[in-house]
């Protein structure tokens, strides 16, 4: 029975990578992307491997979801599949998971010998595969995760020629999260989670390094970044959850996050500041989701925005020598700040129960 179901793990989570052509290396899931990313105390199963490695070993699991995420006005889909499974050993949890990244950016300059203004089509692609290590160090109070990933990203675009160019270089590292998720006698849950602590990556464009763009000679001062992204695709962070469960127990949750993004505003030396909270409600087999949150952005005010996001999810757990699903619709919405962004989720997995 053991082998049956650890088989079908396996064959579940290689199906889904292989219908999965590209998507978000930093692809949420659609959990966290209904409670605004504030969810690093509450994470568990699949829903863990992409925010905080702890918190896969939280829960008994054998799970495999696929994830799709579109950021609207950025023209960028983000598609992701993971797998998990703490069932075989009560105290160890792994996870794999690959995840991949295609956006069509544009950008506008005025060229030497051009009549006027002009726009370019850049296409931002990223890959990323991970594994993920979750050990019960202290059974129910602490957990204690590590991710290990490969990284890749890049930046090109077609000249007048048709030859392709790298408008910056490809980025190629190992990547390293770290994760820890402390529970107090299942009132409240205390998390602290790293990411990318190595291989981080600048973001595609700054205020004081711009993009080769050669052989176009660009007229100084006419370059226009549009909609390209000013985060960088694999930030250095920090961060730290709280979650707390009034009912003593997952019925419901109320989750509070901050993130600090070290990287992606580096060289104008500002941390970027993210705050942000969430909470669930599950109403026998639907999970009903809200959350909201400020985001510092770049050095200026103006930079600031606020966002709300909500979600719906169907989780119908897997009875002994069964099979459960889980399905989840979520979007994200800026409702301040410089070129407000949309996001739109969905998700859907299943659960495994092979009853030992």
């Amino acid at each position: 029975m053991r082998r049956r179901y650890s088989g079908a793990l396996v064959f579940v989570g290689l199906s889904l990578a292989g219908s999965l052509a590209s998507a978000n290396p930093g692809v949420e899931g659609g959990r966290n992307l209904a409670l605004g990313g504030a969810t690093r105390a509450s994470a568990s199963g699949v829903s863990a491997f992409f925010i905080n490695p702890a918190g896969m070993s939280v829960n008994r699991t054998l799970a495999a979801e696929s994830n799709y995420q579109v950021a609207i006005e950025r023209n960028t889909h983000a598609f992701g599949v993971a797998a998990v499974d703490s069932i075989n050993n009560p105290r160890l949890a792994l996870g794999l998971g690959y995840s991949s990244m295609i956006g069509l950016p544009r950008v506008g300059f005025e060229e030497v010998g051009d009549d006027g203004p002009r726009e370019l089509r850049l296409y931002h692609r990223a890959h990323e595969v991970g594994l993920g290590i979750s050990v019960l160090a202290i059974r129910r109070w602490l957990t204690i995760g590590v991710k290990f990933k490969y990284q890749n990203s890049s930046l090109r675009f077609f000249d007048s020629d048709r030859v392709r160019r790298d408008a910056q270089a490809t980025h190629h590292a190992f990547g390293l999260d770290v994760g820890a998720t402390l529970s107090i006698f299942g009132w409240v849950n205390l998390a602290l989670v790293g990411t990318n602590l190595s291989g981080p990556k600048a973001p595609a464009y700054t205020d004081s390094v711009g993009l080769d763009l050669k052989p176009f000679e660009l007229i100084s001062g006419s370059f226009d970044a549009k909609r390209l992204p000013r985060i960088s695709d694999y930030p250095r962070t920090l961060g730290h959850g709280i979650a707390v469960f009034p009912l003593h127990n997952d019925m419901l949750s109320l989750n509070f996050d901050g993130v600090y993004d070290l990287t992606s505003y580096a060289s104008d030396n500002f941390v970027r500041k993210t705050y942000s909270g969430g909470s669930e409600y599950m109403l026998g087999k639907l999970a009903l989701r809200l959350g909201g949150g400020w985001d510092s952005r770049g050095p200026l005010s103006d930079d600031d925005r606020g966002f709300v996001s909500a979600g719906l999810g169907v989780v119908k757990g897997a009875m002994p020598g069964k099979v459960g699903f889980i399905a989840t619709l979520a979007f994200r919405r800026d409702l301040s700040g410089v070129l407000p962004e949309t996001y739109l989720g969905a998700n859907i997995g299943l659960r495994f129960n092979p009853g030992y």
